[in-house]
């Protein structure tokens, strides 16, 4: 049976501010709590309407309870009938993923579904890390956790100001990808590389721009009849692509 207390917990974490005060985060979806389990996400409690079991050895709580009900806690507008609290995992600026590798940074990112195409691209790739800039959109937000079908603890990840990104480029180079950059087929590839993504309406910032070391863009296939610009989450799979190609 489903608590009062446990209720509450699960409304309370519909807001950016509780997650990151209670350290957990919400998923919602079949595939998406057990790629979560599978990949070592921890779980409080596991609501669900029946008929499931979890993978072996998930140590989590497990409460049965009736759809009407939990369709009144979910986010989505279609509830799949199943509901996770997990805790938010933690990570430290010294470890060496984020030092060392191709790594990507998040200048200004905002929209949650983004972000979540760039967490699984990422993974996909196997980009070692991903740095994201302070304002940048909350790695938990519930969009961002159903977008990632499960890779959402696959990248580690990190928020840190503009200003300490250099702290991160050790021996590497900074590339910014920007229309302007030189087509990313003419650049010799590092593996020490921060890879630079910009918010979709901003751009790159200033600040981040000074730091550049090349500017990169992938061509189109017709120059002079193009979009102005690509998908912020477009944009980046893409990048990862050729440079996991071209290295």
């Amino acid at each position: 049976m489903l608590s009062e207390k446990k209720r509450k917990i699960i409304r309370l974490l519909h807001q950016k501010k509780q997650r990151q005060q209670e350290s957990l985060f919400l998923a919602e979806g079949y595939k998406c709590i057990e790629d979560l389990l599978a990949h070592g996400a921890e779980a409080e409690f596991i609501v669900h309407t029946g008929g499931w079991q979890a993978p072996a050895g998930n140590p989590a709580e497990l409460i049965e309870t009736g759809p009407a009900e939990l369709a009144k806690l979910s986010l989505q507008a279609a509830p799949p009938g199943i509901l996770g609290v997990f805790r938010q995992k933690q990570y430290d600026a010294g470890q060496e993923h984020f030092l060392r590798g191709t790594r990507v940074f998040l200048d200004g990112l905002q929209d949650p579904g983004n972000l979540g195409t760039i967490i699984r691209s990422a993974h996909w790739f196997g980009i070692r890390s991903i740095l994201l800039s302070s304002d940048s959109v909350e790695w938990y937000n519930p969009k961002t956790v159903q977008s990632t079908m499960g890779s959402l603890l696959s990248v580690p990840f990190l928020y840190i100001d503009r200003e300490k990104l250099p702290e991160f480029k050790r021996d590497g180079k900074i590339y910014t990808a920007d229309m302007q950059g030189q087509p990313l087929t003419k650049v010799r590839q590092q593996e020490n590389a921060l890879i630079i993504v910009g918010s979709e309406s901003r751009g790159v910032s200033e600040t981040v721009r000074k730091m550049t070391d090349e500017f990169v863009h992938i061509a189109a296939a017709n120059p002079a009849d193009r979009p102005e610009s690509l998908n912020a989450a477009i944009s980046a799979t893409l990048f990862f692509y050729e440079w996991k190609r071209l290295m």
